[in-house]
């Protein structure tokens, strides 16, 4: 089993985080605010609470976006440097007379 990442896999992950991060800035901080401006809230330990959340819920959006837009990229180079890899791979076939060594150089690219 190979246990590298694909770009693909990275790639989607990526628009994943990016997502998700763009929800968590901007649909759970208006949803606890509605929630706080109900009238049958207390105004004290609830309104700590929803600080802390608030915060939490800011801090880690501010982390997975950018997260995201990192996967996204790290997915497209990856997906062309294994273009490039495999072309030299299929242009570096082994001929006749050549060794090992020579006929892989492509091998010590990874």
């Amino acid at each position: 089993m190979n246990a590298r990442p694909r770009p693909k896999t990275i790639l989607v992950l990526g628009i994943v985080l990016a997502c998700a991060g763009a929800v968590l800035q901007l649909v759970l901080p208006a949803l606890g605010f509605s929630i706080a401006a109900a009238s049958t809230t207390a105004l004290g330990m609830d309104q700590d609470i929803l600080l802390g959340f608030d915060f939490a819920v800011r801090a880690v959006g501010l982390i997975i976006a950018p997260l995201g837009s990192v996967l996204i990229g790290a997915g497209i180079v990856m997906g062309h440097v294994t273009r490039i890899v495999d072309g030299v791979r299929r242009d570096e076939a082994p001929h006749p007379g050549e060794t090992h060594d020579t006929a892989h150089a492509a091998d010590r690219l990874l």
